[in-house]
C-alpha cells in the first residue's frame, strides 16, 4: 500500500511535539518552518472579539527598532491576506509578525539594516546549542526521502526533517563549494536572489496574493504529521505531493510578508548557512564540519 495522505493520518501534531521533545531532546523552536503549535501560542486567539486592523495600533518606537511592530498578532491581522495588513500600517510583513518570534523579528532588523550576518549568527548560536547534539550522535542515522518527481533526499535531522525537505524543495540547498553560498551572505545579492525565487512562487501559486499570516499554520499541520510519523518508523520515506506543495506555500508566505514584491527571504540564507548537498542529494551539515561556516 502507498503512504496515505496526511488528512487520512489520526495523529494530534502537538501530541507528536512534546513526544519527541521527549525521546530525541529535540528545541521544536529551533528550526525555519514555523509550526501550527507555535501559531496557536503566539497568534493571541484568546481574545473573543475581531476587531478591525485600524484598532490594532503599531508598538512603541523601541519595539519597532527590534523588529515588533505590533505586540501581538490579533485574529483579524492573523487572517486577512498578508498583502492588505502590510498596504494598512506601511511596515515589513517580517515586522509586523515580530512578536511570533526571533524568526521574524531577527529577520525584520536584518532587513532593515541590509546586514544579514547577525540573522545568521544568532540562528547559529541556536543551532550549536540545538542541533550540533543531535547531529553528531549516533542515532543521528541517514534518512532517505523519495519524491514523485524521482528525486531522493537524505536527511540525518530526526529533529525536524521538515526543515532539509523545505530548503530542498525551494532549491536553497546547494552544492558545498557552489559560489552562491557564500555570495548569499551579501545582502543585496540575497535579495536578488530572493527576487527571482518570488516570481517564481508568485507564477505556479494561484493563492500568492491571498496569503495569510495563517497559511503557515494550515501549511505545517498537514505536513508535519507526514512527515515526523513516517521519519520516525521507517529508513525510507516518500514524500507526497501534498508536503511539497507545501513547502513552497511556506515559502511564498515569507516572500509575500516582504511587502512590496521585493527584498530579502532570510530563510535563503539560513538554508545556506546551514547545509549543503552533495551530488548525491545528501544533506552535509555544518555542524558536522561537512560543510563551511558562512559566518566569522
Amino acid at each position: 500500500a502507498g503512504w496515505p495522505l496526511a488528512a487520512e493520518i489520526p495523529i494530534d501534531v502537538d501530541v507528536l511535539c512534546r513526544f519527541q521533545l521527549k525521546t530525541s531532546g529535540a528545541d521544536r523552536g529551533c528550526h525555519l518552518l514555523q509550526t501550527s503549535s507555535e501559531a496557536r501560542r503566539k497568534k493571541g486567539n484568546n481574545l473573543t472579539s475581531r476587531p478591525v486592523i485600524a484598532l490594532q495600533p503599531l508598538a512603541d518606537p523601541a519595539s519597532r527598532k527590534a523588529g515588533i511592530c505590533l505586540s501581538q498578532v490579533i485574529p483579524d491581522a492573523w487572517t486577512r491576506p498578508l498583502e492588505e495588513i502590510i498596504q494598512h500600517y506601511g511596515e515589513d510583513g517580517w515586522c509586523l509578525l515580530g512578536s511570533m518570534g526571533g524568526w521574524s523579528s531577527n529577520c525584520s532588523v536584518s532587513r532593515k539594516s541590509r546586514d544579514i550576518i547577525p540573522y545568521i549568527q544568532i540562528l547559529g548560536e541556536r543551532y550549536e546549542s540545538d542541533l550540533a547534539d543531535r547531529m553528531n550522535r549516533d542515532t543521528a542515522s541517514p534518512v532517505t526521502l523519495t519524491f514523485s518527481d524521482g528525486r531522493t533526499l537524505r536527511t540525518r535531522d530526526h529533529g525536524y526533517p521538515l526543515d532539509d525537505v523545505y530548503c530542498f524543495v525551494n532549491g536553497w540547498y546547494k552544492p558545498p563549494d557552489h559560489p552562491d553560498r557564500r555570495a548569499l551572505m551579501n545582502f543585496s545579492y540575497l535579495e536578488e536572489v530572493s527576487d527571482k525565487a518570488c516570481s517564481h512562487l508568485e507564477k505556479i501559486l494561484p493563492e500568492y496574493h491571498s496569503l495569510s499570516a495563517s497559511s503557515l499554520s494550515d501549511e505545517s499541520t498537514i505536513d508535519e504529521a507526514t512527515i515526523d510519523v513516517a521519519v520516525a518508523t521507517s529508513g525510507l520515506l516518500h514524500v507526497p505531493d501534498i508536503v511539497v506543495r507545501g513547502m513552497m506555500v511556506h515559502a511564498a508566505v515569507k516572500c509575500v510578508m516582504r511587502g512590496g514584491g521585493r527584498g530579502a527571504v532570510c530563510d535563503i540564507a539560513n538554508c545556506a548557512a546551514r547545509a549543503c548537498l552533495d551530488d548525491a542529494n545528501h544533506v552535509l551539515y555544518t555542524q558536522r564540519g561537512e560543510c563551511k561556516k558562512m559566518t566569522p
